[in-house]
């Protein structure tokens, strides 16, 4: 205990600098994890296996789509595929979206959903943009009166963020526009064109996976914790600048330890992994100490616009990195000590 108790009054500076590198490594790699993790929680409950369909106008006759539907284009997914489906349409504006439901449930919905003209379904926090009337409330979209049926809860995300209404779907409108469907496969979506074409309807149609590549998943994790990573990159190079040194001083402190070793038959390999394994408890102690700290201040609110939970791989992560860190810090540090001496002398 007496020899712990020297290590820790020895090692104070380094204990404080880890456990602030702790903390920040712990909240930043937590944010960074969940931040990634979000990006294939797509918009509106859609399922990682959801098509963007963009469906356009043939340009063979001017006339040769004016009939198109909605309701073809949903006639022709029944009929190709037996699969439950979820279908919303781009509404023109960012906030919202039509929505039909084939034999599945609206995913924000927590009731059944029903197709229901003239229906709209709102989050909570858009409730307030309701109107009521003889007990009703109605929300105005494309200058219709829709009926409130439903509000469902806040489901706030910086990536792929909900929409704050659902409109039902009028199936007798044009059916050209930027649709999301989920539960379909995409070579029944070529099926469906086809079939659309045997019909004597002709559409482009533009089929795209919407689960998105890794390299798009980290386009978006950089975009949404810009500042973190601005602040990541800042706290690498002020542990470039500060921790090689601190730990020199800390080497240098246990010169005496370091020599009193030599002299009973310790080899620099010996010497080198006793040193070592020191700084590693250090690491682990401060770590711990740090990972605390962050669990307090992300509990009393301190961060919460920044990050939001404390991930398991965001600390394992932050853990490896600090871990790595220290350990590249001990080795130069020793290297610059030691440097041109083949032995452990008193006075170095």
């Amino acid at each position: 205990m007496e020899g712990l108790d020297i290590l820790l009054k020895k090692s104070l500076y380094i204990i404080i600098y880890y456990i602030t590198v702790a903390v920040f490594s712990c909240l930043a790699f937590s944010s960074l994890v969940v931040s990634f993790e979000k990006t294939n929680q797509l918009q509106d409950g859609l399922g990682i296996e959801s098509l963007q369909v963009n469906i356009q106008e043939q340009e063979i006759d001017e006339s040769s789509n004016s009939n198109f539907k909605t309701a073809d284009l949903i006639e022709s997914l029944k009929e190709i595929s037996i699969s439950p489906f979820i279908m919303y349409k781009d509404t023109g504006t960012p906030h919202g979206k039509e929505f039909y439901v084939h034999n599945s449930k609206l995913p924000l919905v927590k009731e059944n959903a029903e197709n229901i003209p003239n229906t709209v379904y709102l989050d909570k926090s858009f409730e307030k943009n309701s109107i009521e009337n003889k007990n009703n409330h109605y929300f105005i979209y494309k200058s219709i009166p829709y009926k409130v049926v439903g509000i469902y809860e806040q489901q706030r995300k910086n990536i792929n963020q909900n929409s704050v209404f659902l409109a039902a779907m009028d199936i007798t409108a044009n059916g050209l526009g930027m649709y999301y469907i989920d539960g379909i496969h995409p070579s029944d979506m070529n099926k469906v064109v086809e079939h659309l074409e045997n019909r004597e309807i002709f559409v482009d149609a533009t089929i795209i996976p919407m689960k998105k590549t890794m390299k798009e998943r980290i386009t978006l994790v950089a975009k949404d914790q810009a500042v973190v990573l601005i602040l990541l990159i800042v706290t690498l190079i002020l542990i470039g600048m500060n921790t090689i040194g601190v730990t020199i001083n800390w080497i240098l402190s246990r010169n005496d330890e370091i020599y009193v070793r030599y002299l009973v038959g310790g080899t620099t390999r010996k010497i080198n992994w006793w040193l070592l394994k020191e700084y590693w408890l250090i690491l682990i102690f401060s770590f711990v100490i740090g990972f605390i700290l962050a669990m307090m201040l992300l509990k009393i609110g301190i961060f919460k616009y920044v990050v939001s939970e404390i991930d398991r791989y965001g600390i394992g992560l932050a853990f490896v990195f600090c871990l790595i860190i220290g350990t590249l810090t001990k080795i130069i540090s020793l290297l610059l000590v030691y440097r041109g001496k083949n032995k452990f002398r008193k006075g170095y």
